[in-house]
């Protein structure tokens, strides 16, 4: 018997370092999330998959004209792209000041 993931040519990738060793917290579990989405992507773009790529596309459009809002929209996981971008900016005028 197969699972859906298979019947949809996907494997079960979801997983946390801590999964074997102890219980992952929130922040593993959002690590593993995303470590997960970029695999299944990755695994997109490698098996050529109509439309896989449109979304990359989109975010070096966005890179390219500075367009921070949108790279946001577009990140796999937004929240933790928009913390990224403010953390650099506060050290950068923080050096600055």
């Amino acid at each position: 018997m197969t699972t859906l993931p298979q019947r949809l040519g996907r494997r079960w990738l979801v997983g946390t370092p801590k999964e074997h060793l102890g219980l992952p917290n929130a922040e593993d579990v959002r690590n593993g999330l995303i470590a997960y989405k970029i695999a299944a992507h990755a695994a997109d773009i490698a098996r050529g998959r109509k439309g896989a790529r449109d979304r990359d596309d989109e975010l070096s459009k966005a890179r390219y004209n500075f367009d921070w809002n949108r790279q946001f929209e577009l990140s796999l996981d937004p929240e933790r792209a928009k913390e990224y971008h403010d953390e650099t900016l506060r050290i950068l005028f923080d050096v600055r000041a």
